[in-house]
C-alpha cells in the first residue's frame, strides 16, 4: 500500500501516447523525448519520457513538488484539506531520470511513499517522543501514577473532520483494499488481479495504481509489493530506498502507546541494540501533589494544566526541563533545582525557596556566560518563599505581565522574597498576603524583590488590605519595597454620626505619634476592618457612658425638684407625681424637663376653690411634712445611630414646710434618686451606668384666692460607675470608672385658678434655669477607655399649660381626678455633646463628641391622675404620666405616689 504522486511540468507543450515503437505495440512515446532516455515496463510496453509525461493525469498545482535521491523519509504533506497542515505519509522512493524518467528531468517524475495510517501503531510504540500524564498525587518515582497520554500530533478522520487519535485494530501495513485511480490512460480499476503484484499482460504491466487530489500534487495510492512498484526494471526506484521489513534484534521499548504505564518520566538516550530512547514530555492534569526527592530528573518539556495539579521539587532534588516549562493551573512548588529554557506562568502558582536556572546550553557568550533565558509571569500568581529561608531565586530574567501577580507572605519577622540575578521588567499586581497569625500594621516596611540588572516599568495595581490600610511600592536601587500606609479614617468610613466622625478624626491625628499611648494599640485592631464592621467599631468606642451620666445627672435633679412642687404651696397636695415623672425625661433623653412638669406647677399653685377652697383653709397652718417616690422605666438612644439604652430607676424625697394658706410658705426638702442604664451596641458591645443623686432644695410659695406664685433653689451631687465593653473585630475591649457632677436649679413660676362650682381649670406658666458641672472622669481597662473632660453646661426652659380637675366631696374626704395637657419650649437649641480623649493621651485638651441627636425646641406635655384628701391632714396622689414630640425620647413610663401631712 503505498501513496503515489507525480510532478507536472508547468504549461507543457508536448505530447505523449500509446503507439507501436519498435514493435512494443503498447508504448508510452512522448513528444518531446530525449532520444536516449526510456525503459521497458512489460513485454509489449516501452516509455520513452520526454518532460511532459503525465503518469497521473492532471495540470501542475500551483505548489507542486518534486524529490530526488537522498530525500527518503520526507514527508508528503496535505496543506489545504482541514485546517492544519497534515503528514500522510513518508518518501519510500521514485523514478531515476534516464529510464522513466528523461534524463537531467525532474518533470515528469514519480514518487511514492509509505502511508503513516498503515503503521500508527509501529510509529506510536516507536516514536522516542514520549508524551504523558499522572493519574493523581505520588512519588515521582512511582510507576503506578504514570500513564501514556495520546501523542497531539497524532489525527484520524472522523465524521468530516480530523480529530486527535490513532486507527482501530492493528496495523494495516500492506493492506487489502481495491485499488482506485488512473495511471497514464488506465483505469486500475479495469485491471484483473490475481493475487500478485504483477498482473498477466495488458496496460499497466502489473501496477494497481488509484490516484486522488490532495496536497499540493497528485496523491495515490498503489497496492502489492512495496519493492515491485516499478516491475519489470531493476533500476526504477531510487537506489533501492524502498523500505523493507524491520529487525529490532531483540531491542526492548517501554510506553508502547497510548494507554501504556509501568514507567517513570526520566530522559533516556538510549543503549544502541538494547533499548530505544525516550524523551518526555510531562503534562500534569489530574489533581494531586507529584513530589520528586532525593534525585535529578530530565525531561523535554513540563506542563502543569489541573487546577488541582501540583508539583513539588524538594530542596534535595533538581529536574531539568529541556525544552521548556509552562503552568496553566496548579502549583509548581520549587525548594530545590529547576532548570529550563524558558519558564511560563499562564494562570497557576509557583513558589518556592529553591533556585530557577534559565538558559540555553546551546548558546554561549565570548565570556563563557551562559546566555540567560526568562521567567515569564503572564497571567498567574508568584509566591516567593520566605526570607528567612532564602526567598526564591531566578537566575535569568523575570518578566511579569499585566495579567499577572506577585504575591507575597508577610508574618511579623520576615516575608517573601524574589532575588533576580538578571532584568526584572515589572506590570501587573503585587498583593500582600499576612500569614502565621500576622497582623499588618502601619508603617511596616519590607524588601519583597532585589535584582542585579535593570528594572523596567511598575507594578501596575497594588491589591489593597482590607478596611483603612493599602500597600505603596517603592522602587530602588535593585530592589523594591513594600510598605503599609494608612487612609484617614473620616474619608473611608461612612461615619453614621457625629461622635464616630469626632473619634476617627481623633485617630488620624494620632496616627504615627509615639506619644499616642495606650490607643495605639487600637490600630492594630481597627485598621484592617471594611465598611460596615469599621463604623460598628467606632459606635462602640463611643463613651455612651457619659451620654448616660449626662442624662441621668440633669433627669435626677429634675425628678426631685418636680417632685417637691406639688408641696410648695398650701393647698396643693403634696407630692404631684406629674412634675417628678416628666423631668425623668430628662434621664431618657431630654436635657429640657428642666422645671418639669406643668401639673406640678398647676398643683402647687392652684386655690382649691368654692367648697375645697374653705377646707384648705382650716388645715393650711402651721408646719407640714411630705413624702413622694416612684418608679421610672423607659429608652433612649444615646446618638442618632445607637440603639435605645433602657433604664430603670426610682426617687424618694422627705420634706417639711411652715406658713399659712393664704400668704407665703417657706420649706425644705431632700431627695434621693438612682437609676441604671443598660445599652446593647453594634458588634456585641455595651454599655452601663448606674447613677445616683442627692439634692437639696429651698423654697418660697405665694397663694392668694386665684394668684399663685413660687421660686425655688436646688443643689444636687451626682455619681456613677460606668462600664462599657467595646467589641471591635472580635476583640473585646472593656472599660470602667467613675463619674461625677453638680448642678443646680432655679425655677419661677405663676399660675391662675378658675373655678365653677367642684370643676377647676389652673392655666400655668414657668421658667427654669439649670446648670450642671460635670466633674472629669477617668475610664481605665483597656485602649477604648475614654476620659471625660470637665464642661459646664446651662439651659433654660419656659413652658405652659392647662391644668383641669374635678373635685368629688365625701364623708371626711374629697377626691380629685386631674389632668394636665402642656408646651415646652427650650429656649436655646444646643446640640447634645460631652468632651473628652483617649485615656493616656498626653497633653489633650479634649475634643467634643456630639450625639447627633436633633436639638430639643418644643414638646407636649401629657399627664392624668387623681388625689384624695382627707379631713384628718392626710393627702395622697397618684398619677402617670408621658410626652411626645421629641426626638430623643422614646417608651417611658413614670408612676407616682405622694403622701402629706399637716401638724
Amino acid at each position: 500500500m503505498m501513496y503515489w504522486t507525480d510532478f507536472d511540468l508547468p504549461g507543457r507543450t508536448g505530447e505523449c501516447g500509446r503507439e507501436n515503437f519498435l514493435g512494443f505495440t503498447n508504448s508510452i512515446v512522448c513528444s518531446d523525448e530525449d532520444g536516449i532516455s526510456g525503459a521497458f515496463v512489460d513485454g509489449d510496453t516501452l516509455i520513452i519520457p520526454g518532460p511532459s509525461l503525465d503518469m497521473f493525469p492532471g495540470d501542475a498545482l500551483p505548489n507542486e513538488v518534486g524529490t530526488a535521491g537522498g530525500d527518503s523519509g520526507g514527508p508528503l504533506m496535505a496543506m489545504n484539506i482541514f485546517s492544519n497542515p497534515l503528514i500522510l505519509g513518508v518518501l519510500s522512493g521514485g523514478f531515476v531520470d534516464g529510464s522513466l524518467q528523461a534524463a537531467g528531468q525532474n518533470y515528469g517524475g514519480v514518487s511514492y511513499y509509505n502511508p503513516l495510517y498503515a503503521y500508527a501503531n509501529w510509529i506510536a510504540e516507536n516514536n522516542p517522543y514520549k508524551y504523558v500524564t499522572n493519574t493523581g498525587g505520588g512519588d515521582w518515582f512511582d510507576e503506578t501514577i504514570w500513564v501514556q497520554a495520546m501523542d497531539p500530533n497524532y489525527f484520524v478522520y472522523q465524521d468530516g473532520e480530523i480529530v486527535n487519535g490513532l486507527p482501530d485494530g492493528p496495523d494495516l501495513e500492506t493492506g487489502t483494499g481495491t485499488p482506485w485511480g488512473v495511471v497514464f490512460d488506465t483505469d486500475v480499476a479495469d485491471i484483473e488481479f490475481a493475487g500478485s503484484a504483477e498482473a498477466p499482460g495488458g496496460s499497466g504491466g502489473g501496477l494497481s495504481i488509484t490516484t486522488d487530489f490532495a496536497a499540493d500534487g497528485i496523491v495515490a495510492t498503489a497496492g502489492g509489493d512495496l519493492q515491485r512498484a516499478v516491475p519489470g526494471s531493476s533500476d526504477a526506484a531510487n537506489a533501492a530506498e524502498a523500505p523493507e521489513a524491520v529487525d529490532d534484534g531483540g531491542m526492548t521499548t517501554q510506553n508502547a502507546g497510548p494507554g501504556a504505564s509501568g514507567f517513570v518520566p526520566d530522559n533516556f538516550y538510549g543503549n544502541q541494540g538494547v533499548e530505544a530512547p525516550r524523551f518526555y514530555d510531562v503534562t500534569l492534569a489530574s489533581g494531586g501533589e507529584v513530589t520528586l526527592s532525593g534525585a535529578f530528573v530530565e525531561i523535554d518539556r513540563l506542563t502543569l494544566a489541573g487546577s488541582g495539579a501540583g508539583l513539588t521539587i524538594a530542596a534535595d532534588a533538581d529536574m531539568w526541563s529541556l525544552i521548556s516549562a509552562e503552568v496553566f493551573a496548579g502549583t509548581l512548588t520549587i525548594d530545590g533545582g529547576f532548570i529550563t529554557r524558558e519558564l511560563v506562568n499562564w494562570g497557576g502558582v509557583v513558589r518556592g525557596t529553591g533556585t530557577i536556572d534559565l538558559f540555553d546550553p546551546n548558546f554561549l557568550f565570548g565570556n563563557g556566560q551562559l546566555m540567560s533565558g526568562a521567567f515569564f509571569n503572564v497571567a498567574g500568581i508568584v509566591n516567593p518563599g520566605l526570607a528567612s529561608a532564602g526567598g526564591l531565586l531566578v537566575n535569568g530574567d523575570y518578566i511579569q505581565t499585566s495579567g499577572g501577580v506577585l504575591a507575597v507572605d508577610w508574618n511579623a519577622t520576615t516575608n517573601s522574597l524574589l532575588l533576580v540575578n538578571g532584568d526584572v521588567s515589572l506590570a501587573g499586581g503585587v498583593a500582600v498576603n499576612p500569614v502565621d497569625g500576622y497582623v499588618p500594621q502601619f508603617g511596616d516596611r519590607r524588601t519583597v524583590l532585589g535584582y542585579t540588572g535593570e528594572l523596567v516599568g511598575e507594578f501596575d495595581s497594588v491589591m489593597d488590605l482590607p478596611g483603612v490600610l493599602f500597600v505603596t511600592p517603592v522602587y530602588g536601587a535593585g530592589e523594591v519595597e513594600l510598605v503599609i500606609e494608612a487612609e484617614d479614617f473620616t474619608s473611608f468610613a461612612n461615619f453614621t454620626n457625629p461622635s464616630q466622625a469626632a473619634l476617627g478624626n481623633r485617630l488620624d491625628e494620632l496616627r504615627g505619634n509615639p506619644q499616642a499611648g495606650p490607643v495605639a494599640q487600637l490600630y492594630q485592631i481597627i485598621d484592617l476592618l471594611p465598611n460596615g464592621p469599621l463604623e460598628d467599631a467606632f459606635e462602640n468606642l463611643v463613651p455612651h457612658e457619659g451620654f448616660q451620666f449626662r442624662r441621668a445627672l440633669s433627669g435626677h435633679s429634675d425628678l426631685l425638684s418636680d417632685a417637691l412642687r406639688g408641696r410648695m404651696l398650701q393647698g396643693a397636695p403634696t407630692g404631684t407625681p406629674a412634675g417628678g415623672g416628666q423631668a425623668m425625661f430628662s434621664l431618657m433623653g431630654s436635657e429640657a424637663s428642666a422645671g418639669m412638669s406643668g401639673m406640678a406647677i398647676a398643683d402647687a399653685m392652684r386655690m382649691n376653690g368654692s367648697a375645697a377652697q374653705d377646707q384648705a383653709q382650716d388645715l393650711g397652718n402651721g408646719f407640714e411634712v411630705f413624702f413622694a417616690g416612684g418608679l421610672v422605666d423607659g429608652s433612649a438612644p444615646t446618638t442618632s445611630s445607637s440603639a435605645n439604652a433602657s433604664t430603670e430607676g426610682g426617687f424618694a424625697l422627705a420634706g417639711v414646710d411652715y406658713g399659712r394658706s393664704v400668704g407665703w410658705r417657706f420649706g425644705g426638702a431632700i431627695g434621693f434618686a438612682t437609676s441604671e442604664s443598660e445599652q446593647v451596641l453594634a458588634g456585641g458591645g455595651s454599655a452601663s451606668s448606674r447613677v445616683e443623686s442627692v439634692q437639696v432644695t429651698g423654697y418660697a410659695a405665694y397663694r392668694s384666692d386665684t394668684v399663685q406664685a413660687l421660686l425655688a433653689a436646688s443643689y444636687g451631687d451626682h455619681t456613677a460607675r460606668a462600664g462599657r465593653t467595646a467589641v471591635i473585630g472580635g476583640v473585646s475591649l472593656p472599660v470602667s470608672g467613675s463619674l461625677g457632677a453638680t448642678s443646680y436649679d432655679l425655677t419661677a413660676q405663676i399660675g391662675y385658678t378658675l373655678t365653677s362650682g367642684a370643676l377647676r381649670a389652673t392655666p400655668v406658666a414657668g421658667i427654669t434655669w439649670q446648670r450642671i458641672e460635670m466633674d472629669a472622669g477617668s475610664m481605665a481597662g483597656s485602649p477604648a477607655a475614654f476620659d471625660l473632660t470637665s464642661y459646664t453646661d446651662s439651659f433654660t426652659t419656659a413652658r405652659a399649660g392647662l391644668d383641669v380637675g374635678y373635685i368629688f366631696s365625701g364623708p371626711g374626704y374629697t377626691f380629685e381626678p386631674r389632668a394636665y395637657a402642656g408646651l415646652a419650649s427650650r429656649l436655646s437649641d444646643e446640640s447634645e455633646t460631652i468632651s473628652g480623649d483617649f485615656a493616656g493621651t498626653p497633653g489633650s485638651q479634649g475634643f467634643v463628641l456630639a450625639s447627633g441627636l436633633d436639638a430639643e425646641s418644643e414638646w407636649f406635655e401629657l399627664s392624668v391622675g387623681g388625689i384624695a384628701r382627707m379631713d384628718n391632714g392626710f393627702d395622697l396622689s397618684i398619677s402617670y404620666e408621658t410626652r411626645a414630640g421629641n426626638d430623643r425620647i422614646r417608651d417611658v413610663d413614670v408612676f407616682m405616689l405622694g403622701l402629706r401631712t399637716r401638724f
